[in-house]
C-alpha cells in the first residue's frame, strides 16, 4: 500500500468516525464493524502510527465491547508509552469502565507528556463518573 492510499483511507476512517459518533441503528454498528477491519488493517500495515490504534479502538468498542477497545489500547502502550492521545483515550475508556483509580493514572500519564490535555479532560463529560468520585 503506498502512502497516498493510506492517508485517504485514514481520511475516510475519521470522516466515517465522525459521521457515526453517537448513532446506534444498525446500518452505523456495520459502518462500525467495517471501521474496525480497515483500521486493524492500517495498524498491521503502520504500527508505529499511533492514530490508527486509537481508530481500531474506538471502532471495536462501538462494533464490540468498550473492554475490547480498552485492550486495544492497553497493547498500544508497549508501542506508544509516551503518546498523550493513547493515555488520554485509555483513560476514557478506563472510566467507562468503572475503573476510576486506573482513569486518573492514565490521566496523569497523558498530562506529564502533554499538559494540554488538561483542559481536553475537563471538558470531557466522559470523565463525569471520575469527577463525580473527587
Amino acid at each position: 500500500m503506498d502512502e497516498c492510499c493510506s492517508v485517504d483511507i485514514g481520511y475516510s476512517l475519521q470522516l466515517s468516525a465522525a459521521r457515526g459518533a453517537g448513532r446506534e441503528s444498525e446500518s452505523s454498528l456495520e459502518r462500525w464493524d467495517l471501521m474496525e477491519v480497515a483500521a486493524k488493517r492500517m495498524v498491521e500495515y503502520d504500527p508505529d502510527d499511533a492514530q490508527w490504534w486509537v481508530l481500531w479502538a474506538q471502532a471495536t468498542s462501538k462494533a464490540e465491547s468498550i473492554e475490547a477497545g480498552r485492550l486495544i489500547l492497553v497493547n498500544a502502550l508497549e508501542r506508544h508509552a509516551h503518546d498523550a492521545g493513547v493515555c488520554f483515550n485509555l483513560a476514557c475508556y478506563e472510566c467507562s469502565l468503572g475503573n476510576i483509580e486506573r482513569t486518573k493514572e492514565c490521566l496523569k500519564r497523558c498530562f506529564e507528556i502533554d499538559p494540554s490535555w488538561k483542559i481536553v479532560a475537563l471538558e470531557d463529560e466522559r470523565f463525569e463518573a471520575m469527577w463525580e468520585s473527587l
